[in-house]
């Protein structure tokens, strides 16, 4: 029977942690990187969104502003739509799901035909909800 002395023991238990702390020190980066990424991601995707809907918003002012509606009408609904837009590029806009469901509805109006008085105040009752969302949040 082989008798290992102290030192020889100490060495190959040191030997162990070193693995171990090269473990530890590699999930901990990792857990950090992670941490990191998914803030990064979550600004990111909020930037998009709101890219997103000021896109879009643009894409509805350049309807309004050739439809052959009331003048003050369209001037109305035009001055709500930059208001919105600008709030939209501040950050301060409806989640994306909830875009989707308003940008649909409103592009139905805007996109089935020449622009009437009555699809004007439809868009302008869709204008008014967004603005009441914004306001609750």
């Amino acid at each position: 029977m082989e008798f290992k002395s102290d030192t020889e023991t100490y060495k190959e238990e040191k030997k162990g942690r070193n693995w171990l702390a090269i473990i530890g020190c590699l999930g901990i980066g990792g857990l950090c990187a992670l941490t990191v990424l998914t803030a990064v991601f979550i600004l990111g995707a909020q930037e998009f969104v709101a890219f997103g809907i000021a896109s879009d918003i643009t894409e509805y002012v350049e309807f309004i502003e050739r439809a052959e509606v009331n003048a003050t009408q369209r001037e109305e609904t035009l001055d709500r739509l930059f208001l919105l837009r600008d709030r939209a590029r501040n950050g301060d806009h409806v989640g994306f799901w909830v875009w989707i469901d308003y940008d649909t509805s409103i592009m139905s109006y805007l996109e089935s035909g020449p622009l009437t008085e009555a699809d004007l105040i439809a868009v302008q009752r869709e204008l008014d909800s967004i603005e009441r969302a914004l306001d609750e949040e």
